[in-house]
This record gives structure tokens, sequence and C-alpha cells, in this order.
């Protein structure tokens, strides 16, 4: 670590702390932890509503462009069952690790891959609602605070050029949890012994809480190593301090274009899907007229009557048989003949919308193959 960096940067943090929380109110973070530990409960019955209730409202998770808590919340609403593979999820996130930060970052990863499965299968093109490993980290952090730290690459690298610490955190594929764990404990044991940040900290909880129990609250330090790194990029206190930003090594570059074609990919993914969902909203509109007792015929049975019809069939009895047909394939195909031409036009349409949307899906899928590949490789 840079010692006169770390300094000057903790000193203007100082500097500006009480027109910061004044003017941004960055004091929500903390009211959001000590919400979130106090109101959260893994085995609550409607686990969607306790969901919303413990993260919905902070916009370290959801905010105009993003809303992965969200997204959480309306798969739990879907059904029961699903209710149930999410709340396994956040079990096995916070199963215990053992403090080994290695092993708690396999745990988010593999949280956040079966959840965007999840979602996937579900909400398909709704991007807002994907999951990344900060978000996971970010339900650690809100739940066990005194564990864990808030992360936003942003701002952690910005940190970590400024202070010149020793080791990459990464990004991507290629972040590691424990560098920046790391970074974040050295942090916190510089700023533990420093009264007057802690005063001016416990000043303005105090005055958001209304009582003064607040300043034991878990993990408040923890909280306040990332708000330092959040506000000093977010409010520029590294312009008075000389940043020495270490060029790209080959594998980082190399990182960067794995990075930019992973982007391009799920752009391309989340454009198809829009497209997809598009398709799907118009075959649901789309009923087909009852022809239940009417005549037909068929190039194999002759001429029979409509006794039934479902959503992708129809039954007729022909002279000495029952024969079911399905949809709308036996019309499009000239198997069946029909005089009702509103019906013939309709199956037509349905058969183009799902050969459309057989096409999209094989695009989709073979885009979800080209990331498993950036992704694992």
């Amino acid at each position: 670590m840079n010692r006169e960096k770390f300094d000057m940067l903790i000193n203007n943090y100082i500097d500006r702390y009480e027109t910061i929380n004044r003017e941004h109110d960055e004091i929500d973070k903390w009211m959001a932890v000590l919400k979130a530990y106090n109101t959260w409960e893994l085995e609550a019955e409607d686990f969607s509503a306790m969901l919303k209730e413990t993260m919905g409202n902070t916009v370290i998770l959801d905010n105009g462009h993003v809303q992965p808590v969200s997204g959480l919340v309306a798969l739990c609403k879907l059904s029961t069952g699903i209710q149930e593979e999410v709340r396994s999820e956040f079990r096995k996130l916070f199963s215990s690790d053992g403090g080994d930060i290695k092993a708690r970052q396999q745990k988010t990863m593999t949280f956040v891959d079966n959840i965007n499965k999840l979602l996937a299968r579900e909400f398909p093109g709704k991007w807002r609602y994907e999951q990344h490993i900060r978000n996971a980290i970010g339900y650690l952090t809100l739940i066990s605070p005194e564990d864990n730290y808030f992360y936003k690459h942003k701002e952690a690298k910005a940190y970590a050029d400024c202070i010149e610490f020793g080791d990459d955190i990464g990004t991507g594929q290629d972040f590691r949890l424990d560098h920046y764990y790391r970074m974040c404990d050295e942090l916190v044991m510089e700023i533990q012994d420093n009264e007057e940040l802690i005063k001016l900290l416990d000043g303005l909880l105090i005055e958001a809480a209304e009582n003064d129990t607040i300043i034991n609250m878990p993990g408040k330090l923890n909280i306040l190593a990332y708000d330092i790194m959040y506000c000093a990029d977010s409010y520029n206190l590294y312009d008075n301090i000389p940043v020495i930003k270490k060029s790209k090594t080959a594998t980082e570059k190399k990182h960067a274009e794995k990075q930019q074609q992973i982007e391009v990919l799920k752009e391309k993914k989340s454009g198809y899907a829009v497209e997809l969902q598009k398709i799907l909203d118009e075959l649901d509109a789309m009923d087909l007229p009852d022809l239940c007792n009417e005549q037909v015929s068929c190039n194999k049975y002759g001429t029979g009557k409509v006794i039934k019809q479902g959503e992708c069939n129809i039954t007729i009895q022909f002279s000495n048989e029952e024969k079911k047909f399905k949809l709308p394939d036996a019309v499009v195909s000239g198997f069946l003949k029909l005089e009702n031409k509103q019906y013939v036009d309709t199956c037509f349409k349905i058969a183009g919308l799902l050969e459309q949307k057989k096409d999209i899906e094989g695009i989709i899928k073979e885009i979800d193959r080209k990331l498993s590949f950036q992704y694992f490789t």
C-alpha cells in the first residue's frame, strides 16, 4: 500500500463526508443493511414477500438499470415449486464455508448460474433480472455484513490503483474474491482506529436511526470500507492524488477482448429474446375458431365430423372410427381439408409463427453455446 496516497484519500473522504451525505444520503447503505439483517428469514412461508422486504429497497442491488432482486421476487411468485428452488439456492449460498473465501466465491458463482438458468427458462429476454457475482456478494453482505463486503468492479479497481494494492482483483470470470476481501480487510484495519472518521459516521448513523444503539450494528466498518471506495470514485476524491494505472498485460488484453465478445453475444441474445417474446405473445393471442360439428374431409379416411377440439389437436368421427389430428400440422400439410377459410388461414399463421419460434430458439441455443465456450475457456 502507498501510505501517502492512502492518507490523502482518507483525508479527502473526511473533508467531504458531511457534504456528500447531506446532499446524497449515502448513509442509506447502513440503514439498508440493518433492515436486511433484522428481517431476513430463510424459512419464511412467503419467501417472495420476505425477499422484497429484506432486499428490495436498496439501490446497491436494484436500480433504474438492473433489477436482480425483482427477478428473484418474480420467480418466487410463479409457483410454490419455483419459490422452493430459489430458497434452496439461497440456503446453499448462505451455508457455512468455514471462512474459506475461495469456497465462498464458488458458492456465489453457482448461485448466479443456477438462478440465471431459472430466469432464462421463466423470463426469456428479461435481461434486467439477470444475476451477477456482485449481486450474490451483495446478498451475503446484507445478511452477514460482518464477514462480507459489497462489491462493484469500477470502484474497487480505482481504489486498488490509487493505493497501489499489490494483487490484481481481476474481473468477470477472473475475479478474485480472496484478493478483494483482503484489500477490504486491510482498509478496515486502517480505519478502525481513526477516531475522527468513526465519530463522523456514528453521528450520521444516530441521526438517521434516531437512537444510538445503531453504532453497534454488525459489519459497520465493512460497509464503511465499501463506502470509501464508492464515494472516492463517485465524487472524485482522487482529484489531487496522482494515480498510476497499470498498463494492460497480454493476458489482461486477451481477457478484455473476451469480455467484449461476451457482451456482444449477450446483447444479441437479448435482442433475439425480445423477438421470441413477441412471437410467444402473438401465439397466446391467437385462437382457432370452434369447428365442433362441422364437416371435414381427409385424404385417407374420407369425410367426417369434428366432435372435439383442443388447443393443439382436433378429434374427428369418421364413418367407422374416431381419429385425433395434431394442429396446425394436419391442416397446413393438406391432410385435412376444411371449408372454414378463417380456420385454415389461422392454422397457416400459427404454423409460420411456430417456425419462426423454432428458428430463434435455435439461434439463442447457439449463442448460449458460444457464451459457455467464452466463459469456460
